[in-house]
This record gives C-alpha cells, structure tokens and sequence, in this order.
C-alpha cells in the first residue's frame, strides 16, 4: 500500500513538473537563425541502473551495471519554433551477464535488457 502511494505521489510531481516546464523569456527567444543557436542551451542526464538476476537454470547468477548517458541541446526559440537534438548511449561497467547477443553466452543468467 505504502508503495502504491508513493508512486502515485511520484507521478503527481513529475507530470506536474512538465505542465509547468516552459519558462522562456523574451530574453531567450531569437531574432536570427545564429543567434538561435548562440543562446541555445545544453542538457545532460546521467542512470546508473544495476540489475541482477539468479534462476535456478544450472548457470551462475547475472550481475549487471550500467550507466545511460543522455545529451542534448535547444536551440533558443525563433518565430515560435525550437528545435531539440539528444543522444544516447548505455556503457557496460559490470557485464556479468549473458546479453544474448554473444557476451557470456551460456556462462550467465540472461539480463536481455542490458
């Protein structure tokens, strides 16, 4: 019960947290295409996820740990208009695990989603 609240109490802030997330100013808005990108800003977001799976399936347990990394950047906004660009990649720290695609196959319990 206790966790069911909490995660309706986390969902209530986040949502909230994006209705109320355009803060432009007539400061940050363009009047050039250039300057669109001179006052544009930069975003990054780091995870760190670790999972760990042991089935009794005769192989060693599966220890994962992983760090997601996403940047992007926004450009200022011109005539209305910004535009948005974001990578992603996801690093192996720890890759104990069988991916199924070739790393410790058959060695490990499967994190497919690593």
């Amino acid at each position: 019960m206790k966790l069911r609240k909490f995660m309706a109490a986390f969902l209530l802030m986040s949502s909230t947290g994006l209705m109320a997330a355009d803060t432009n100013t007539d400061s940050d808005k363009a009047n050039d295409p250039m300057e669109a990108f001179t006052k544009g800003s930069y975003d990054a977001k780091l995870r760190l996820s670790y999972e760990y799976a042991d089935a009794d399936n005769g192989v060693d347990h599966a220890d994962s740990l992983t760090l997601g990394t996403y940047l992007g950047f926004r450009t200022a906004e011109l005539g209305g208009v910004s535009l948005y660009i974001q990578g992603q990649s996801t690093e192996r720290i720890v890759s104990d695990y069988d991916d199924t695609m070739g790393l410790n196959t058959g060695d490990n319990d499967v994190v497919a989603d690593a």
